[in-house]
């Protein structure tokens, strides 16, 4: 069986990455995410997308308080 993909609006995108949706528009204009135009001018967004981005800021954020906790031991 086919598992159907599934769709996310802009406001959805902002929820779940806890960003504004003018900070997505940001991040689609810079490539990071990126959007289909779906019922006018509604664009869509892929979850598997945004749930790759999400996991992404995650570890980018982990990563940078990994080096906090370093350089505050010197």
């Amino acid at each position: 069986m086919k598992s159907e993909a599934k769709f996310l609006t802009r406001k959805e995108v902002a929820e779940r990455l806890r960003v504004s949706k003018s900070t997505v528009e940001r991040m689609e204009a810079a490539g990071d995410i990126i959007g289909i135009v779906g019922f006018g001018n509604k664009k869509l967004y892929l979850e598997a997308d945004v749930e790759k981005l999400l996991d992404n800021m995650c570890e980018q954020i982990h990563n940078r308080k990994k080096a906090v906790a370093r350089l505050n031991t010197i």
